[in-house]
This record gives C-alpha cells, sequence and structure tokens, in this order.
C-alpha cells in the first residue's frame, strides 16, 4: 500500500504534467491568436493605404469638376449672349434673290442709260442691299460661333458628367472599404483582449506550476532525507570538522541534531 507521501507524489506529478499541458495549448493559442492579428494588421495597413490614394483621386476629381463646372457656365453665358443678339435680326433673308436685285439695277445702270435720277435711286437701293448683304453674312459668322460654342459646351457637359459618375465609383469603393476598416479594427481589438487573457491565464498557470513543483521537489528532497542511512550528532560533527560549513551544513547538522540529541 502506497504512503501518504507516496500518493501526494503521485498527484503533484498528475497535476503537473496537467498543468504542463495546459501551458502548451494556451502558448499554441497565443501563438495561432497573433497570426491572426498579424495578417488583420497586414490587411488593414493596405486598406488604409487604399483609401488614401483613392481619398487623393476624389479630391483632384473635384477640384476638376468644379474646373470644367466653371468653363461650362462661361460658355452658357456667352451662348445666351450670342443667341439674344441673333434673335434681334433678320435671319430669314433670301441672299439669292438680293444678289439678282442688285445685278438687275446694276445692268439698267451700265448699259439701259436709265434717268439720272432713276440711277441715283438705284444706287442707293443697291448699297442698302449691299449692307444687309454684309448683316447677312455677319449673322451666318455668328450662327457658327454660336454653334461651336454650344458644341463646346455639350462636351464639357459631357465630361462633367463623366468625371461625376467616376467620383460616384470611388465614393462607392471608400465606403466599402471604410466598412471593411471598421469591421476589421473592431476584430483586431478583440484577439487583442483575447491575447492579454491569454496571457493572464499563461501568468496564472505559471505560478500554480511554479508552487506545484516546489512542493513536489519539497517532498521528494523529504524522502530522499528520510530514505539516507542514519547518522549521529558526533559523526556528523566530525565530516564537519576540518572544512567550513556552509549553510546548508548547517541546516543538515540542526536536522540531526533535533533528530538524535548530542549522541
Amino acid at each position: 500500500m502506497e504512503s501518504k507521501a507516496e500518493i501526494d507524489v503521485d498527484n503533484l506529478k498528475k497535476k503537473i504534467t496537467e498543468l504542463s499541458n495546459t501551458l502548451n495549448k494556451l502558448g499554441a493559442e497565443q501563438e495561432n491568436t497573433h497570426k491572426e492579428k498579424k495578417t488583420i494588421d497586414a490587411r488593414l495597413s493596405e486598406l488604409i493605404r487604399q483609401a488614401k490614394e483613392l481619398k487623393k483621386q476624389k479630391q483632384d476629381l473635384v477640384s476638376e469638376i468644379k474646373s470644367k463646372k466653371e468653363t461650362r457656365s462661361k460658355l452658357n453665358r456667352e451662348l445666351a449672349q450670342a443667341f439674344r443678339s441673333a434673335v434681334k435680326k433678320d435671319l430669314n433673308i433670301d441672299l439669292q434673290k438680293i444678289n439678282k436685285q442688285i445685278e438687275a439695277m446694276q445692268y439698267a445702270i451700265e448699259v439701259e442709260g436709265i434717268p439720272f435720277e432713276k440711277e441715283k435711286l438705284y444706287m442707293e437701293r443697291i448699297k442698302q442691299l449691299k449692307q444687309k448683304i454684309a448683316e447677312a453674312e455677319a449673322i451666318n459668322k455668328n450662327n457658327k460661333e454660336l454653334q461651336e460654342k454650344k458644341a463646346r459646351a455639350d462636351q464639357v457637359h459631357s465630361e462633367i458628367q463623366s468625371l461625376v459618375s467616376k467620383n460616384n465609383e470611388i465614393f462607392a469603393e471608400l465606403t466599402k472599404k471604410a466598412q471593411e476598416i471598421k469591421e476589421l479594427k473592431e476584430k483586431r481589438k478583440l484577439l487583442q483582449e483575447k491575447i492579454k487573457k491569454i496571457r493572464k491565464d499563461m501568468d496564472d498557470v505559471n505560478l500554480t506550476l511554479s508552487q506545484t513543483l516546489a512542493e513536489w521537489l519539497s517532498i521528494l528532497e523529504k524522502q530522499k532525507e528520510e530514505a539516507a542511512p542514519e547518522i549521529s550528532t558526533k559523526d556528523l560533527l566530525k565530516q564537519f570538522k576540518e572544512k567550513k560549513l556552509t549553510k546548508e551544513d548547517l541546516f543538515k547538522l540542526q536536522r540531526t541534531i533535533a533528530k538524535n540529541g548530542d549522541n
């Protein structure tokens, strides 16, 4: 039948094994948690870099959109002014008919030999008709410029729409990344708390293991002393007579005296 000391040693050995296994499991869990956190840290770093880049692109787009809107407003003002100027004039001028009238009057003056008064009237009328032609040509030129401005304004408007669409896409992507960053930060916080708890658990297990080992070693030492052959106090003093006593020697001597007395 096992003695109480032997039972205590067996129980302590079992406890030491269990504590060591627990410590190993906690160590493995800590390592895996650190790896998971490291992966999240790397992903967070990349997402933040991408988000900064997208924000810069968005700022550039906003500036470009603002500039193009100013250009479009200027073109629209010029268009409105040119249109108001054009509608004041007669745009339904038959240049071919006017040219025929001028040619007929010039022919009469040069070939038919009409009276002087009539010639004066024709000359005045020719002058008026040529003025109309000049005005019509100016209107046509103005209309061409108006059309060019309208085409340019339409082009700028189309460019603005394209930039706004791209800006909206970047905003959507930024929103998506911001949400992912938020979720990863929350997950990282949980992992940090988990690591903190594992460290505390490991410290507690280490402390218990150290205490258990000390208790186990103490029992083993006691068993060793009890199993050692008995020696009298006189014999022990003879052993120590020719040497400088250590602290351990003094303890051993005290225990022997307590056990045997002066014999």
